[in-house]
């Protein structure tokens, strides 16, 4: 899977849109803007978000393709190398559980509906 093809899955989601908080690079939110980000692709890596057990679990199946994501919480975010040992379909889940968990802590008004 590329950093182009997980941008496209991110913004296929309900309530999903595209962000340039920095000015370069684009990275996917929901909710009303300014919106939450649930996922940093870019670079062959792309960032998502884990129930902490869930991140431990991974880290220790993948501890060649996944690791800490920079700046951001390491008990509850995971960076993982895209076209490495996890497969397409497991960066898929991963992406998907991550929506889910930024949407659950979204305000009611401000979740998708669909």
């Amino acid at each position: 899977m590329t950093v182009d093809e997980v941008l496209a899955l991110c913004l296929d989601l309900p309530g999903a849109w595209p962000d340039q908080p920095w000015g370069e690079g684009v990275v996917p939110k929901v909710g009303r803007p300014p919106g939450k980000i649930f996922a940093f692709p870019g670079q062959g890596w792309v960032a998502v978000k884990l129930a902490p057990e869930d991140g431990a679990e991974l880290r220790a199946a993948y501890p060649d393709a996944v690791g800490d994501a920079p700046y951001l919480s390491k008990r509850h975010w995971a960076r993982v190398r895209l076209g490495a040992a996890v497969p397409d379909d497991e960066v898929g889940e991963l992406v998907l559980a991550s929506y889910r968990l930024v949407v659950a802590k979204l305000p009611r008004a401000q979740r998708p509906t669909g």
